[in-house]
């Protein structure tokens, strides 16, 4: 869930906007993680001084918080873009196989699990988690679990996909190779599969 990455050359305006700052930060993040926002490298990439920083946002912690509301964007939109597909368990099964095919993004989400010992993290990760957990638990109910179930399997799911997310980053050696990402697909879709009911709720 995150927005694609590029390296582009530091320009300079002399009208930087608090939006930029944060846009600039936001592609120093998906390089490098959370460490990589830091005042100086992104006045660097915007051709920018401190002093247009400062005029924009109090300190780090600020630019961070601006980051963290960005990812947390792109989580809804994932979100929105999922919701798109008609029937509930598609949603649910593309979600998991955008998982397990594209591990771009796993780094930035581990890093954030990482450092959720930083309150903004935490409460960034937690709301992230909870929408997620919500997405899923939607679908579930659409499917005909009760309330409780829906919740309690979602849960299940969302812990897996964490362990997913653990292992691409700190032990890819032990996932398949990306040519039989599909197998891998396949693979886990058949283990959820007594959490996502194949029968739709019935009126």
């Amino acid at each position: 869930m995150e927005m694609a990455a590029s390296n582009p050359p530091a320009r300079k305006s002399p009208r930087l906007t608090a939006r930029d700052w944060a846009a600039s930060a936001y592609e120093a993040f998906t390089e490098g993680g959370l460490d990589a926002v830091a005042v100086e490298p992104v006045a660097a990439r915007l051709g920018a001084t401190k002093g247009s920083f400062y005029w924009h946002f109090k300190d780090r912690a600020a630019l961070v918080q601006a980051v963290l509301d960005l990812w947390l964007a792109q989580t809804d939109l994932v979100i929105v873009r999922m919701n798109e597909v008609g029937e509930p368990r598609a949603r649910l099964e593309r979600l998991f196989t955008s998982l397990t095919r594209d591990r771009s993004w796993a780094r930035i989400e581990t890093d954030l699990l990482g450092k959720v010992a930083d309150p903004a993290v935490s409460a960034a990760v937690h709301a992230a988690g909870r929408r997620r957990l919500d997405f899923m638990a939607d679908c579930l109910r659409e499917l005909g679990l009760p309330a409780d179930a829906a919740h309690d399997r979602a849960l299940q799911a969302y812990a897996l996909w964490i362990g997913l997310l653990q292992l691409t980053v700190a032990a890819p050696g032990l996932l398949p190779p990306s040519d039989q990402a599909r197998r891998f697909g396949d693979a886990t879709l058949a283990l959820l599969a007594h959490l996502f009911p194949a029968g739709a709720a019935s009126d």
